[in-house]
Order: structure tokens, then sequence, then C-alpha cells
């Protein structure tokens, strides 16, 4: 008898630790609060300021503290976090407009799930004096540097047709985001069309020898978090805490701009003021908008008549927004007519 009492309670003390172990696995309690299991993920974030909100969410513990455990790698371009994103060496990638049209004509088969930041004076052209350029007419048989597909390239189109010329009036230089700027610090072209933070190292390397021409409003640039779809389908819920970190960095910019700035600017290795005047007409928020499928037809558009692109078939492009994770947290901010 008293082996069988022995057998059952042994049994007995092995069901419960096992119980009390997956318990532990799964989750445990601190006083008021329930930390789960982290969700691995790998993230490309494109090093510059209209990104802010990743930087915010990873200096100030959100992603963790939504169950994440996400590795971020910060990149040059958005040219380079979407072909890691599509050779699977990434789950989400940051990516302007241009660069989510420009890879939708090799691949379809990923999504926005949201815009994280936009503006519409981040793009511009920086010159050299000492190649003759002083003014916007002066790019006219002059050798340009830009990211092909980008943003920076579309910005550099509707600059020339503001000024009366086209790309066919300059000598284009195609390169990534990096070599693009070295190549222009060595002369090895007269001027370039980029973003931050590019310019502001552009001046400080050039001083006076560097001239800039900016046009607010000329092009609006939006950024977006991008997955593919087979990842949005099989791990929503890692989708939906990314989002709420998001929401948190997003609800803390606003309301802690001098802090949020700081964050910024320490990550990029510029002074909080330089970074202040860069972000003035930046919006660090989550939307997904109807305006947002014109834009997207807009340079598939233009990449298909000056042949950017090689394949002439206009995507669908409402197909390749993922709606539901952002409007599970913020319906407001969805306004893309379904």
């Amino acid at each position: 008898m008293r082996i069988i009492m022995r057998q059952l309670l042994s049994g007995l003390f092995i069901i419960i630790v096992i119980i009390v172990g997956i318990g532990i696995i799964v989750t445990y309690r601190k006083p008021g609060k329930l930390i789960v299991v982290k969700e691995k993920a790998i993230i490309g974030v494109t090093l510059e300021p209209i990104t802010a909100l990743f930087m915010i969410a990873e200096e100030n513990g959100y992603f963790s503290a939504n169950g994440l455990d996400l590795t971020i790698k910060y990149y040059e371009g958005g040219n380079v976090t979407m072909r890691n994103l599509l050779e699977g060496k990434l789950d989400f990638a940051t990516a302007s407009d241009n660069m989510v049209v420009f890879n939708s004509f090799k691949r379809r088969d990923f999504s926005v799930v949201a815009t994280v930041g936009t503006s519409d004076n981040d793009r511009r052209i920086v010159g050299r004096k000492d190649r003759g350029v002083y003014r916007p007419v002066d790019l006219r048989g002059k050798r340009v540097g830009t990211v092909k597909g980008t943003g920076s390239h579309y910005f550099l189109h509707v600059f020339l047709l503001k000024y009366g010329m086209s790309v066919k009036d300059v000598h284009l230089v195609f390169t990534d985001p990096e070599e693009m700027y070295q190549t222009f610090l060595k002369s090895g072209t007269d001027a370039i069309s980029t973003r931050e933070p590019y310019i502001m190292k552009a001046v400080n390397a050039l001083g006076d020898n560097a001239i800039v021409f900016s046009e607010p409003r000329l092009m609006v640039k939006n950024y977006n978090l991008v997955a593919t779809n087979d990842f949005i389908k099989k791990k929503p819920k890692v989708v939906r805490r990314m989002l709420k970190a998001l929401i948190q960095a997003e609800e803390f910019a606003a309301s802690n701009q001098l802090r949020a700035v700081h964050i910024v600017a320490k990550r990029l290795g510029f002074d909080d003021a330089v970074v202040a005047r860069q972000t003035q007409e930046m919006k660090w928020n989550l939307f997904l908008e109807q305006a947002m499928l014109v834009r997207f037809e807009d340079e598939a558009d233009w990449m298909i008549k000056n042949k950017v692109v090689d394949n002439p078939d206009m995507p669908n492009y409402f197909q390749m927004i993922d709606m539901e994770s952002l409007s599970s947290l913020k319906p407001k901010t969805v306004t893309v007519i379904r």
C-alpha cells in the first residue's frame, strides 16, 4: 500500500512540476503585469529621420513590452531593406512608396502594413559649385547620382520638369545611397538627388562648395512598414504586436517632442538641433490612406513610361495593402476604400 501511495505521489509530483514548468515557460506574473513568451522577428529599418518611430520604440523598450524579441538591423536605404526582405533575410522592412512600387514589378507577394512617417520636403538636390552648379538649370548636361527607382529618383524627375528639363538632359549615375554619397564627395558626380542624412553629411563635408535645392510640396514622401503576405498570414499576432509598439512610440513622440528628437539624433549621430530642423515638416504617425493607391499608380506609370522597370504590367495595388492589421487597432486611421 505504501509503495502504491509513493508511486501515486511521485506521479502527481511529476505532473505538478510539468504544469508549473509550462506555466513558467508560457507566462509568469509580476504584480499587476502578465509577461508572455516573446515572439522572434527581424526588421530592416532605413536609418533616416522619417523612420523615427522604430528608434523611439527600440529606445523605450516598446517592442519587448509588447511581446517581441525583435532584432533591428539598420540599413542605408529602402532599396536594401526591400532586397533583403524579398530574399528572406528579414520579416519586416521599412521602405518608401517608390520602393514598394519598384519592387512590385518584380514580385507581388508582399504588402504594406502601415505608413509610419510622411514628409513633403524630404528630398533635395545637392550640387557642387566647383562643377558649375549654382542654379537648378545648371544641372543640364551634368552627372547626377541617385538610387534607381527610389523617391530620390522620382524627385529628380519632377524637379527637372519644373525647370524645363527631363532626365534626358542629365547623365544619370545609379548606385546605392552610401556609394552615391562617396562618389559625389570625390567629384565623380556633379550633383546628387538624395535625402537625410546624406544631405547634411554632404553639406558638412563640402562646406561653402555645396549648394542645396529644395522644393517643398513638390513630392510627398511616405515611409511604410512592409511584410510578405506569407508572414502576415502565418504570424498575425507578431504584426499586431509590432503595430502596438509603434503606436506607443507615436504617442510618446506627440507628447515628448524634444525627447523624441534626442533619441533620433543619438541614433543618427547628429546634434539635436540639426535633427529638429530636419523633422519640422515630418509627421510620425501610423495610417493607411486612399491617396496611397493614387501615388502608387502615378509612380508605376512613370516607371513604365521611363523604362525604370522592364515589366509593363501595372500591378493591382489594392491587393498589396494589408488593411486588417491596423484596422484591428486603429480603425479610423485606415481610409482605403474597400
